[in-house]
């Protein structure tokens, strides 16, 4: 028997084995590593979905949602609280953009990449307790002098589109406060929000809720992650599939029940089917 042609034989397949076993590892490597990403995470100071507490933390349902996607991910980006309007302009023109929380809707459909959604809200006018304003339509809403509204948000451009044209929009970090201080004053007849930011707002600022009224609901929305149009779909399926499983282990459901307003939030809707109309 040749066993010098066996001892080569076998070095062959030894080699073949060692570059095999090298290959996989390298590719285990590079498949592991070179999937390091970097995003810019930026919010708005907004009821209980994200705001500002006393010391200067940005706290909310939804941040503590974004947070807990972020630890089970290992990632650790910083979230910033900017105005809607510059938040906007950022995700819609820079690469790798993160803002919330985004209601999503056919207009924006295809501007933004989705994730979500974390809650659900309804957008509704309000009015100062005692006001003699009757409102059951949205003729009647079209009808008073003036309705306060954030530049460039969701509700304002859902009354544009519906064709009021009363009113009265304001921008920047405190444009919640402000429209709330104009309500109590009568500067304007009506607000349109949600019912966790006005109350949320008149509490930080100590006015008595129980003088705000909600008058009319006009809408039903989904609120989302949004993520600039060229982010990584890999990306963006990992912070979906993390948020889903949030949903099914509980962690979701829990994290909302700590804030005043978040079970009423609650939504397990399926992303496709979540869309406002």
């Amino acid at each position: 028997m040749d066993t010098s042609g066996l001892h080569h034989l076998a070095r062959f397949f030894l080699t073949v084995l060692c570059c095999a076993l090298l290959s996989l590892s390298l590719t285990t490597v590079l498949s592991s590593t070179a999937f390091c990403y970097d995003l810019t995470i930026l919010t708005e100071n907004s009821g209980e979905n994200n705001y500002l507490d006393s010391n200067g933390q940005i706290k909310g349902f939804n941040t503590d949602i974004v947070r807990e996607i972020m630890q089970r991910r290992n990632l650790d980006f910083t979230i910033k609280i900017v105005p809607w309007k510059r938040g906007y302009h950022e995700v819609l023109h820079r690469p790798n953009v993160v803002l919330f929380s985004m209601v999503r809707t056919f207009e924006r459909e295809k501007l933004f990449k989705w994730v979500g959604p974390m809650n659900v809200t309804k957008f509704s006018f309000f009015k100062k307790k005692g006001s003699d304003i009757t409102i059951n339509t949205l003729g009647d809403a079209k009808k008073v002098g003036a309705i306060g509204c954030i530049g460039d948000d969701v509700r304002e451009k859902l009354l544009k589109r519906l064709g009021f044209t009363n009113l009265s929009s304001l921008f920047g970090k405190d444009a919640n406060l402000r429209n709330l201080e104009m309500l109590m004053l009568g500067r304007i007849d009506l607000w349109i929000s949600t019912d966790q930011i006005v109350f949320k707002t008149a509490n930080d600022t100590g006015i008595d809720s129980n003088e705000i009224e909600e008058t009319l609901t006009v809408k039903k929305a989904y609120v989302y992650l949004a993520f600039s149009k060229d982010t990584d779909d890999k990306i963006v399926n990992e912070w979906q599939h993390t948020l889903e499983s949030m949903k099914k282990d509980g962690t979701y459901k829990k994290i909302l029940s700590q804030y005043p307003s978040g079970l009423k939030r609650i939504t397990f809707d399926p992303p496709n089917n979540a869309q406002p109309e």
